[in-house]
């Protein structure tokens, strides 16, 4: 349900074959991909916090959390070119 329960984005409409081939499709993505992910929705969110003037209190566990999305991301570009 990932893609949402509204007209146009529930892709699969809760089909079961369709459904397992999102999964397994997702299961063959990299980790790089959902490190990378990770820091562009976090971003995304201090962004929209910063468009309604939200407190830096408020934002606290958001910074952090980017902080730590952008450590996981540096550890899988390691990974990466180790590998390369």
């Amino acid at each position: 349900m990932e893609h949402g329960r509204e007209r146009g984005q529930n892709i699969t409409m809760n089909h079961p074959l369709l459904t397992g081939m999102v999964v397994l499709a997702h299961l063959a993505e990299d980790r790089l991909y959902y490190a990378r992910l990770l820091v562009m929705e976090t971003e995304a969110e201090l962004f929209n916090a910063q468009l309604k003037n939200t407190p830096y209190k408020e934002l606290r566990a958001s910074v952090q959390k980017l902080s730590w999305a952008q450590r996981q991301l540096g550890a899988r570009k390691d990974e990466k070119l180790a590998d390369a």
